[in-house]
């Protein structure tokens, strides 16, 4: 029986040719298709049934599913009225040259050395999970709008980071299904805060938030963070709010109101006081160019 499992190289970035956030107030019954890219699915409200080379699959709310590039797929019936889903159509290498499934951490480094063969061989590759349902509220679902934002964008540069938002994305989707997910340690725990603060970064912090998400009280969470990085929860969440202004005065795009608007922040001179502090000089300073960074 074909695999119909999305693989994912290790070494490959995905390209994404499309990307939506649609809803239906009538039903809507999935296309009859072969598709020539793959297909990320996650169910906002409702649910869809789909089915794959005869295989049927039911998609609840709350649910990420893959459609595998080549293989047949289509409905039979409608979904429920206001079904509303995120999708992403994304290209990777197919075929038989993808090499060795990753099964540990250790997978995930080449080995190093001067020899280019040793360096290129073997590939690795992950199997992206069939279905998967993500946990409510969980960290991952604000970044499907993150990555909608960067794909509407008419920045190139953040149309290729888009690529690469995606791909960490799809890894941390795989992290999260069932059959792969690995034992909590300590190490996962300040990757996934880490992770997390950075899909807040448009938001003011919130030690409730991220007690809700990572289902832990706040205090032992902050006590590993700065046990493990030497910084406050905070004092992370700052930095990466203060890169991605950064990255935004730098399009040149924005106003420094608009940026700073964009980053959740109520008062501009709040905003520029805290960018000052973190940066050394101050918003219009910094897009002048009187720093280099």
């Amino acid at each position: 029986m074909m695999d119909a499992r999305v693989h994912l190289p290790l070494d490959t970035l995905p390209l994404v040719s499309l990307s939506d956030d649609l809803w239906t107030e009538e039903g809507f019954v999935h296309p009859n298709r072969v598709m020539d890219v793959n297909v990320l699915l996650y169910v906002r409200k409702g649910e869809f049934e789909i089915y794959e080379e005869g295989e049927c699959y039911r998609v609840p709310e709350g649910s990420v599913f893959f459609l595998k590039q080549g293989l047949h797929h289509w409905g039979r019936k409608h979904c429920p009225r206001g079904t509303r889903w995120f999708f992403v159509h994304f290209s990777l290498p197919q075929g038989e040259d993808l090499g060795e499934e990753a099964r540990s951490a250790e997978d995930f480094a080449y080995t190093e050395g001067s020899d280019p063969a040793v360096n290129a061989a073997p590939k690795k590759y992950i199997c992206l999970p069939k279905l998967v349902k993500l946990p409510p509220k969980g960290m991952l679902v604000s970044r499907f709008e993150s990555l909608l934002a960067m794909y509407r964008s008419n920045d190139p540069q953040e149309r290729a980071y888009m690529n690469a938002f995606l791909y960490r994305l799809l890894l941390d989707i795989h992290y999260e299904a069932e059959e792969t997910r690995p034992v909590a340690s300590h190490a996962l725990r300040i990757r996934q805060l880490k992770h997390l603060l950075e899909a807040l970064a448009q938001s003011p912090f919130s030690a409730r938030v991220i007690e809700e998400r990572m289902g832990l009280s706040y205090k032992h969470l902050s006590a590993c963070f700065k046990e493990e990085t030497g910084m406050t929860l905070q004092a992370y969440h700052t930095q990466v709010r203060m890169e991605q202004a950064a990255r935004l005065l730098r399009l040149g795009d924005l106003s420094v109101r608009e940026v700073s608007e964009r980053l959740g922040f109520t008062e501009p001179f709040y905003f520029t006081t805290v960018f000052k502090k973190q940066m050394g000089c101050s918003p219009s300073e910094y897009r002048k160019g009187a720093v280099r960074i």
